[in-house]
């Protein structure tokens, strides 16, 4: 089995409803995280290499709509919380890199709104970037599956991503809002 660093991930074994775990959607979203989607008051420390850096709210409240369970909240030092998943007995962290060696406490978190989180208008938009773009990718892999067997998720992955350039899909931000844009073939 393939290793991850992110809190929980030895037992997050949960599926959604295509039969993904929080584990394959970890490594969908690391191919979609990025300074658009980082919290704006941390885009300072965002980086490729700590790609899970200001995510917490908007992946957890998405891992939510997949999965279920409740979004908590770590509370931190600077008044905020950090948002992770509780479904059922399985507790999983999908940003928690981003904390590097500092440990967790994860028990008796205080459950978090959705309403509360999104009424920051620009934290909405960045969610539902978030869910645009994951969305958009599982349907590629689906497409990919029912076409041809695939003996593994990642190889499908690996085979969207060549896909969707190949096509020349490209996603561009403009005045916050991310649009989606068909590059001409004659222009890749």
């Amino acid at each position: 089995m393939k290793t991850y660093h992110f809190y929980g991930w030895k037992t997050a074994n949960i599926k959604d409803k295509n039969g993904l775990t929080p584990r394959d959607h970890y490594d969908l979203l690391s191919d979609i995280w990025s300074a658009d989607t980082c919290a704006p008051r941390m885009r300072d420390k965002w980086s490729r290499e700590n790609k899970t850096c200001g995510q917490c709210s908007i992946t957890a409240f998405l891992m939510q709509d997949l999965f279920g369970g409740e979004v908590r909240g770590v509370p931190l030092d600077d008044g905020n919380f950090h948002c992770f998943n509780v479904v059922g007995d399985c507790v999983f962290d999908l940003t928690s890199e981003q904390f590097g060696d500092t440990v967790l406490d994860y028990t008796d978190c205080p459950v978090q709104s959705r309403e509360v989180h999104f009424a920051k208008d620009e934290k909405r938009r960045r969610y539902e970037f978030l869910k645009e773009q994951l969305i958009a990718r599982n349907m590629i892999i689906k497409k990919i599956y029912s076409a041809r067997p695939v003996a593994h998720w990642m190889c499908a992955r690996a085979m969207a991503i060549r896909k969707l350039r190949a096509e020349g899909t490209i996603f561009l931000p403009i005045n916050s809002v991310i649009f989606y844009r068909q590059i001409p073939s004659g222009m890749l």
